[in-house]
């Protein structure tokens, strides 16, 4: 009766254990998403245009969702309020379907603590910030250049 008891509480335990976990799985698989701001003073933050290749620009905070990005696992940015990934075109960011393989897609954060850069790895370029409302361009990446520091804001 004793082992039948031990046995049958090492059952529920198990079980219970088997029912928490596929939770904090699934509360781990949904990331945070951020609002990319320039560090070099201005509170700029990345906004995504609503269709399928149309720049990436800065502009005024003001918490809409195409403010809001996630970071993927694969290196992707993704818009929330679009869908769109921020992409590498012709030096410039644009928004575009996503697609995990394109290169141009996939970035590199470079930085200590909040203060980041975005290097892009198909052009080895960094997301630098141009002016309000003006969209994001590519250069040559330099830690110096504050107009390529960005706050990830959760």
């Amino acid at each position: 009766m004793l082992m039948r008891t031990a046995l049958t509480a090492l059952f529920t335990a198990t079980a219970a254990a088997a029912l928490i976990v596929p939770a904090a799985t699934a509360a781990e698989a949904d990331p945070a998403d951020y609002v990319i701001e320039s560090a070099n003073g201005t509170e700029r933050v990345w906004q995504q245009t609503l269709w399928d290749g149309e720049p990436t620009i800065t502009g005024d905070f003001h918490g809409s969702d195409n403010q809001h990005w996630i970071f993927w696992g694969n290196r992707t940015i993704q818009n929330t309020g679009t869908d769109l990934c921020a992409t590498a075109h012709h030096g410039r960011v644009i928004g575009a379907d996503c697609n995990g393989d394109d290169p141009g897609q996939r970035w590199r954060i470079r930085g200590d603590h909040n203060k980041k850069q975005l290097k892009n790895e198909e052009t080895g370029l960094c997301a630098t910030y141009e002016g309000h409302d003006d969209q994001l361009s590519l250069h040559t990446c330099d830690w110096d250049r504050v107009n390529q520091r960005w706050y990830l804001n959760i």
